[in-house]
């Protein structure tokens, strides 16, 4: 079934909140942006349009634990995740480099697999989670180490 292509300004105004955004935003985060300009958009409209897009390739949706983000960019491209408070970056890998066009083809020849696509996600901490885990920790009275009796 091929998607639904009407450009209709609802799915503009979803479009146009996905390629102003800097980071990777949720639906909820495409949705009160949208509703500023539409008040009268439901929220079903936005997840249905950003569906649409994705599916058309004019973004691309990442699934992440305990939801999903959308990107403009909508080529093949790694992210990463933070484990902690939930960011999503893309991963500057240049193409055919650490990140190569080819791994579909040896997926197949490793599996026997027609494999048509792949997303490749690192989950880890962000710098600002690991600053705030280390300010935390320098924060925290240290635990007194035992003193061993010298006999």
């Amino acid at each position: 079934m091929r998607p639904d292509t009407r450009q209709t300004v609802q799915r503009s105004l979803v479009l146009e909140a996905v390629r102003a955004s800097n980071d990777h935003p949720t639906a909820i985060d495409v949705f009160e942006t949208v509703r500023g300009k539409h008040p009268s958009i439901s929220r079903a409209t936005v997840y249905r349009n950003l569906h649409l897009l994705a599916d058309a390739g004019d973004i691309l949706s990442i699934k992440v634990p305990g939801g999903e983000r959308f990107d403009l960019r909508a080529d093949a491209h790694p992210h990463i995740i933070c484990s902690s408070c939930g960011r999503v970056a893309d991963v500057p890998f240049e193409r055919g480099g650490a990140y190569e066009d080819t791994l579909d083809e040896r997926a197949s020849l490793a599996t026997s697999w027609q494999v048509s696509t792949h997303s490749l996600v690192f989950t880890g901490l962000c710098p600002h989670c690991v600053a705030e885990m280390r300010r935390q920790q320098l924060s925290q009275p240290q635990a007194r180490q035992p003193q061993l009796s010298r006999r």
